[in-house]
């Protein structure tokens, strides 16, 4: 299983893009995010989701809107990793949401989120309203 694991030590990033589609109707998403720990971890992991939207022809180097957050207890299973999902974030605007565009989409885990280890981040659920 690939993941991105993300340290307790300092805040740390990932960033992708996705081409929404058409019927997305340029509107809030929500995320969810889908991780995992070792048994022994104690404590809550805080993930953000912030975005924007790449038109064809525009600056690259555009500002992420204010993110999101969905906060997750983890599992403690002395018996190996579970698969943990933490509830969807507040309604996130989107920087510049367009349909049939570039969005770039940043998550995040702060440092001092209250969990003792290192977070794998194993997927982002993104929902969101076609039009």
């Amino acid at each position: 299983m690939y993941t991105l694991d993300f340290a307790v030590t300092s805040t740390q990033y990932a960033e992708w893009l996705v081409w929404m589609p058409a019927a997305w109707n340029a509107g809030t998403v929500t995320a969810q995010f889908v991780w995992e720990a070792p048994g022994t971890n104690t404590g809550n992991v805080i993930w953000s989701l912030a975005g924007t939207c790449v038109a064809d022809n525009a600056v690259m180097d555009v500002a992420y809107a204010n993110p999101q957050t969905a906060t997750d207890a983890h599992i403690s299973d002395a018996t190996g990793m579970r698969c943990q999902v933490t509830g969807a974030t507040n309604a996130l605007t989107i920087t510049g949401a367009a349909a049939s565009s570039h969005t770039m989409f940043r998550v995040t885990r702060t440092s001092g989120d209250g969990f003792t280890g290192t977070a794998s981040l194993i997927s982002v659920i993104i929902s969101y309203t076609i039009a």
